[in-house]
């Protein structure tokens, strides 16, 4: 039994309320104490409400984002034959039959998976169980290119091929 990282998918859910509440609570503070910006290496401008609503803006869209995406993100433990969704309240089993989709969101580090199941239709996002070094990302201008190779990405190639998922 192979269980993701704990800690990287209580951050995957938490970041981006972190960065918008703070993006917020910037913009709240520019707007009623402005603050000086540099235009030029000679000129100097005080912040303004469009800097503020900005910053607020931002913070906001990052807030709904993870409002969207926080009861999707979950602890999972895989093996084999079955796939061990941790709740709160108890843990979900499913076998592999169960499955419609298996595979990863591509271009995040680290490597974070996505499952669909066939009866309810719901979708579960999980990310690897390496804390860090399991994984090769490779930069370019265009994109980056991230190469799983922990014990949990070797597996889902297992599985993906033994069930066609």
């Amino acid at each position: 039994m192979i269980e993701n990282n704990a800690t990287q998918t209580f951050l995957l859910k938490h970041l981006l309320i972190i960065i918008g509440v703070f993006l917020l609570v910037f913009g709240s503070v520019i707007f009623f104490f402005p603050q000086e910006k540099v235009i030029s290496e000679t000129e100097y401008q005080l912040t303004d409400g469009l800097d503020s609503i900005i910053f607020c803006a931002i913070g906001v869209m990052l807030i709904l984002v993870n409002l969207l995406y926080y009861r999707m993100i979950k602890n999972v433990s895989i093996s084999q034959g079955q796939i061990i969704i941790h709740e709160k309240e108890e843990d979900r089993i499913y076998k592999w039959t169960e499955v419609e989709e298996l595979g990863r969101v591509r271009f995040f580090a680290p490597p974070i998976y996505k499952v669909r199941l066939k009866s309810l239709g719901e979708r579960v996002f999980f990310v690897s169980e390496s804390s860090q070094g399991k994984y090769v990302k490779i930069d370019s201008p265009f994109f980056s290119f991230v190469i799983d190779s922990s014990e949990m990405g070797k597996e889902i190639k297992k599985i993906k091929s033994q069930y066609q998922i």
